[in-house]
């Protein structure tokens, strides 16, 4: 069933089930699998995944509950609420989507840090150290009060 249309339909774009790939890792490879930050990354977007998916199902039931308040008001003969309530039914599906899509984007995400066989686990977990970031002017940056020129009259 489509969640996110309407009227119940058959989703005819469904994926075949994927067969997993697998990975042989070795000593020399790092299956991301042993390192405590990732396996925290991936479990705080798996958290955050769950986060968008309870607040997409949360839209699309206020969706429905909207349509429900517009056929009441189009029976009543009120298009004016009517109107409105198709129209906040209407923006209630564009964010059940988003959210849904959203927490696609971030179970993927959690997945791919979780189980990364390419990226080492000491640099997955973003940058820990290293040189400063380079500081002063650089291309496209306004640069600081002081070094401004002034207008002499």
């Amino acid at each position: 069933m489509n969640q996110h249309s309407r009227t119940p339909q058959q989703s005819s774009d469904q994926e075949p089930a994927r067969k997993s790939q697998h990975r042989p890792t070795g000593p020399s490879e790092d299956s991301g699998t042993d390192d405590p930050g990732a396996l925290r990354q991936a479990a705080a977007l798996g958290r955050s995944s769950a986060d968008h998916s309870a607040r997409s199902d949360d839209a699309l039931g206020e969706a429905d509950a909207a349509r429900g308040r517009a056929g009441e008001a189009e029976a009543r003969g009120d298009l004016g609420t009517a109107g409105a309530e198709w129209s906040n039914a209407a923006g209630l599906d564009g964010t059940a989507a988003h959210e849904a899509a959203t927490a696609h984007i971030e179970a993927r995400a959690a997945a791919a840090t979780a189980t990364s066989t390419t990226v080492p686990a000491a640099a997955r977990g973003g940058r820990k150290s290293g040189a400063a970031a380079p500081t002063g002017q650089g291309r496209g940056q306004t640069p600081p009060a002081a070094s401004s020129p002034r207008r002499v009259q």
